[in-house]
């Protein structure tokens, strides 16, 4: 029975290929410097698409001679192609307030001045927030109190540019259900000499406030802040992009459902914490991969295992110059362990926020004595990886840990960094913006500079590799995007200048000028219309 099925299936898919062929391609981009993704064959002169895929790379000759009368022609006078961008590390949180207008240098003065001026002219009901730095947060003078004061009864939630940590007023814990007398699993609340929380939330304390202050926001409000987020991203020639959502990923993904997107999202679990524990509950119920081609994907897991070198978070083995803090883990050894355990359970990719070099030790201790062989079929991501180190390239490439970089991180742990290093070792590495915002161009302008040890920076095409194939392979979709070849999804973006040529400093002013997702135009700075 086997075996006249298989030939059945001969029968029908034959000719189905043929008529393809004798159609002939919907579009051909000639003139083009395309840049395959391929190590063997770095750049073409010309495209084919048929259908979602594509279908022909070659010379102009022979490109061209797979068109028919019915094939669209675009002449790329000389425009760099390149496959789609793929943010292998983003994030997308719809929170409606009324946003102050405070910069992350604001001091903590300006930021109380911008809360009482806007609690005076904006309606009760409405939240106020505003992305702060340091300054207010390390300020003790600068509190939940003093927010109270000044706020008018206003709901007030100040975040850091960090995204780890928050200072909240008593109106916004009311509001979102919060006690901050405990801290959750994970995370803590800041407490004067008296115990007495001051209302400024770390790492899971502040994420399961953002996680429910989320939770609030309609379907009307997060489908057109999703359109929006799509429509810039397709403008700038992404078009894939890992989602790790404030909001749970089961409603998260219902509203990219709806919103219907142009460009492929995967969305990434996040669980958050409750009490003392860590909330995997959703995780039990978390979908089997959709096929690799679909625009929607529901996969992964991840965890956030310190903090970052601004808010002195990130674990470190040495102090912070200057002070007695070296940083902490957000859980416990036996925590991780049970992490990566959980991930094998669950048939699910593990990612780890990992910056500081002590986190980077237990991380991959917890690796070495898990008993497992396997972790590099199962492509374990570290997350940033600011703290790695050059002793532990070996260990980190033996495990098939890929490594996902964020090169526009310039804090205080850049001059160590290592991302060149990570390519010459054979560790997979992949590029993300951490947005918003997301600009794959300031990505690589970073990238291919690395302005505090250009002994790190990467060449461009290793850089557009690792926005492009990298990051599909740190998703176990390079089979069908990441390069331009036959058969792989047509996802591709013409840039308005060649940034494998222009000065550095200008690759920050590139835009695409025409984006293509599974075949389709989704963006088009008129380029088609002007042939």
């Amino acid at each position: 029975m086997k075996r006249t099925l298989l030939s059945l299936a001969c029968v029908v898919v034959a000719p189905l290929a043929f008529a393809q062929a004798a159609a002939g391609p919907d579009l051909i981009i000639t003139n083009a410097k395309v840049f395959t993704g391929d190590p063997a064959a770095r750049f073409a002169q010309a495209i084919a698409i048929t259908g979602d895929h594509v279908s022909a790379v070659g010379t102009n000759d022979q490109v061209a001679g797979t068109a028919t009368d019915k094939t669209k022609r675009l002449d790329a006078k000389g425009r760099v192609n390149i496959p789609g961008f793929n943010d292998a590390h983003t994030h997308v949180c719809t929170t409606p307030a009324f946003q102050l207008p405070v910069k992350i240098e604001s001091s903590a003065d300006d930021v109380r001045a911008a809360v009482e001026s806007a609690s005076d002219e904006t309606p009760g009901d409405m939240w106020i927030t505003g992305v702060i730095g340091m300054k207010p947060l390390d300020d003790p003078t600068f509190n939940s109190t003093t927010l109270d004061k000044i706020s008018h009864g206003h709901r007030v939630f100040l975040i850091t540019h960090t995204g780890h940590a928050a200072i909240v007023n008593s109106a916004a814990l009311q509001a979102l259900r919060t006690n901050d007398s405990h801290d959750p699993a994970g995370g803590w609340w800041q407490r004067d000499a008296s115990g007495r929380s001051t209302g400024k939330a770390f790492e899971y304390a502040e994420a399961n406030l953002q996680r429910r202050w989320a939770e609030d926001v309609s379907e009307d409000e997060a489908i057109e802040d999703l359109q929006r987020w799509a429509e810039n991203m397709a403008r700038l020639g992404v078009t894939s992009a890992q989602v790790m959502p404030c909001l749970g990923y089961s409603r998260f993904e219902k509203f990219v459902r709806h919103a219907s997107l142009p460009i492929r999202v995967r969305v990434i679990a996040m669980p958050n914490t409750i009490g003392d524990d860590r909330n995997t509950a959703e995780l039990r119920d978390m979908p089997k991969p959709s096929p690799a081609r679909s625009m929607l994907n529901v996969s992964g897991i991840k965890w956030i295992l310190d903090g970052t070198p601004i808010e002195r978070g990130a674990a470190m083995r040495a102090n912070y110059e200057g002070t007695k803090e070296n940083g902490k883990l957000n859980f416990t050894n036996e925590q991780i362990a049970n992490m990566l355990k959980e991930s094998v359970a669950a048939d699910e990719q593990i990612l780890l926020h990992v910056v500081g070099d002590r986190t980077t030790d237990v991380v991959l201790d917890a690796f070495k004595t898990s008993g497992r062989t396997d972790w590099k079929t199962r492509r374990p991501r570290i997350e940033h990886g600011d703290g790695i180190t050059a002793e532990e390239l070996p260990l980190i490439r033996d495990l098939g840990i890929v490594v996902v970089e964020n090169p526009t991180h310039q804090g205080p742990f850049a001059k160590q960094r290592l991302i060149k290093s990570l390519v010459k070792a054979g560790i997979p590495v992949a590029i993300g913006s951490d947005g918003p915002p997301s600009n794959p161009f300031n990505d690589l302008e970073r990238a291919v500079t690395n302005p505090a040890n250009a002994n790190e920076a990467l060449t461009r095409e290793e850089a557009v590799d690792a926005y492009t194939r990298g990051a599909a392979f740190a998703e176990f979709t390079e089979g069908e995007k990441g390069t331009l070849a036959p058969g792989k999804l047509a996802d591709l973006a013409v840039l308005s200048q060649d940034i494998f040529t222009v000065s550095s400093s200008s690759i920050p002013a590139t835009t695409s000028v025409l984006t293509i997702a599974n075949g389709k135009v989704i963006y088009d700075a008129g380029l088609l219309k002007r042939q």
